[in-house]
Parts: C-alpha cells; structure tokens; sequence
C-alpha cells in the first residue's frame, strides 16, 4: 500500500476588525443590489403604465434612456455607488381633454394624472 503523505493545517486567524471589515462589505453590497434592483423595477412600472401612449409616427413617448453617471447613496452600512436609470419622457402637447393637440402647452406624460380634467373644472 502506499505511504500516506499528510500536509499540514493552517489554522487562519481573522481579528475582529478584518471580520467587521468583511461583514460591512457584504452589507454594503447587499445594499447596493437591493437599491439598484429597486430603481430598475420603479423605472419598468413607469414605462409600462405609459407604454400605451405614441406619437404619430407610432413611437413611444416614454422610453428608457440608459442610466445617468453613478450616485453615491448613503445607507445605514455606509455610502454605495448606485447606477441610475434614465427615462426619456418627451413632451406632447395635451388639451384639457387628455388628448393630444398641437396647440397646446407642452406638459410632461407623467404629470398628466396631477393635471384636472373637464370633470374637475
């Protein structure tokens, strides 16, 4: 039979400062993810709530636009890096209907539910 060859053990110490370190970072990242997975999913609820509204031509008016240069967000863990989202909302011109005119000021889509209609007036 052949000779067992044994190697030894190392036993790794972490002080207590290397451990805080590594659980603050796990937090921090986990933080991070969680904001980040948190704007992505606000920015597909507002495209989808206005995904029905075109121009002529047949295009959205609301549509995403990449993301805006990282922000730093302080969070209970510290500071995290958080790409943001970008949303293209192209003005339309409305009448006091709701419907699409030319002659019209230009209002953003999204303020269309804080504008009063006819009912309202």
């Amino acid at each position: 039979m052949p000779e067992r060859k044994s190697t030894p053990i190392e036993m790794v110490v972490a002080t207590t400062e290397e451990i805080q370190g590594a659980i603050e970072r796990i937090a921090r990242e986990g933080a991070k993810k969680l904001l980040q997975a948190a704007l992505e999913a606000e920015v597909e609820e507002h495209l989808s709530r206005y995904e029905h509204i075109k121009d002529a031509e047949g295009h959205r008016l609301v549509v995403r636009n990449g993301h805006a240069p990282r922000r730093l967000i302080l969070t209970g863990v510290g500071a995290v890096a958080v790409r943001r989202p970008r949303i293209d909302e192209r003005e339309v011109c409305i009448s006091s209907s709701g419907n699409p005119q030319k002659d019209r000021a230009k209002i953003p889509i999204s303020w269309w539910g804080f504008l009063p209609g006819p009912s309202d007036a």
